[in-house]
């Protein structure tokens, strides 16, 4: 919690305040935050003016992007248990008498998941090497820049 924003005798607790940082990281209108939150729209104008409600926004936000990513990760782990389960061990499709029974999964449809993965294999693959390649390039051209600012200057000799 930011400490900035307790103060004695204010109408709102630290924790409305936060409710409205949130509603204001999700919403992106003061306006929509009033009718959300029940608080008027001239004081959350208001707080947007100080500085703890961009410290407090940023906390939010950062904590809110934290959970996203979480949340990502587990249904990225869930697809790829799945998939990797079906081509193990085939679709569920049910039998004529009623039973649920395994199928192999069809060449087109491994064919066309194999395609899907290797894509993005390589694009993951081709992002960390130009992420690696980042820093070298940014260095060499601080040092072409320097060449030509000494040159510009006279200082080459």
């Amino acid at each position: 919690m930011v400490p900035a924003i307790q103060r004695q005798g204010s109408l709102y607790s630290a924790e409305d305040r936060r409710m409205a940082a949130a509603q204001f990281v999700l919403l992106s209108s003061v306006r929509r935050v009033a009718a959300a939150t029940g608080i008027p729209v001239r004081t959350i104008y208001d707080w947007t003016k100080t500085d703890w409600w961009e410290t407090l926004v940023a906390q939010v936000r950062m904590e809110m992007e934290g959970e996203l990513e979480a949340t990502l990760s587990r249904l990225i782990y869930l697809s790829f248990a799945a998939i990797l389960d079906r081509l193990e061990n085939g679709d569920c499709a049910m039998t004529s008498d009623g039973r649920i029974a395994r199928k192999p999964v069809s060449a087109r449809d491994a064919m066309t998941i194999l395609a899907m993965v290797i894509d993005k294999r390589k694009v993951l693959r081709d992002a960390l090497a130009a992420q690696q390649r980042m820093p070298v390039r940014d260095l060499a051209e601080r040092l072409r820049d320097l060449g030509r600012s000494r040159t510009m200057s006279g200082q080459d000799a």
